[in-house]
């Protein structure tokens, strides 16, 4: 698990947003893993700090992934639960604010390794996608070694991506880590 880019087996993990906090931190922050992994099975608990206030794992319900595959590794069987339920949470206490709620959920959730900055192409609030060509420029300006200096991210950068069918009907969402 920990150094493998993937983590065990993540393609099979339900959650992308529990995937991708996994596989950074396996890359990153082994020993942030290496302590979550036994506080969420001895303790049925994890908990992060979201805007000041702890949010713990044993104290919500629900989550996208209420019954797990048990063909997934030992370590997302055990932490996808806790780490689904807490940035569900998250997630629900910026809903309102009309903008990307991933603006602020994603360094909280995910740590120091996340960039604090933070651009969207999709306004939440119509629905549409606004400033496409501005979007582009600095996505190529902050990702793509051809259009800045050479520059290479240090850490993935949590991005969502749109899955649509060939007509351009939105299919669902899916969080993914450019490295």
């Amino acid at each position: 698990m920990l150094g493998q880019p993937l983590g065990i087996g993540q393609g099979f993990n339900p959650t992308c947003q529990a995937a991708r906090g996994i596989s950074l931190w396996a890359q990153h922050a082994p020993g942030f893993l290496l302590e979550i992994i036994p506080r969420a099975a001895r303790d049925g608990d994890l908990d992060f700090t979201f805007e000041g206030t702890p949010i713990h794992s044993k104290d919500l319900s629900g989550g996208l992934a209420p019954d797990l595959d048990k063909e997934l590794d030992p370590v997302s069987l055990v932490l996808v639960p806790h780490l689904d339920r807490i940035y569900s949470e998250m997630m629900s206490r910026v809903a309102l604010r009309g903008e990307d709620g991933h603006r602020w959920v994603n360094p909280a959730f995910y740590g120091n390794w996340v960039q604090k900055g933070f651009s969207s192409v999709f306004d939440p609030i119509t629905g549409y996608v606004v400033d496409y060509t501005g979007f582009v420029k600095l996505f190529y300006a902050t990702h793509h070694p051809e259009y800045n200096d050479e520059y290479e991210l240090i850490y993935p950068n949590p991005v969502g991506i749109f899955i649509t069918n060939v007509h351009g009907k939105l299919l669902g969402l899916h969080a993914v880590s450019i490295t």
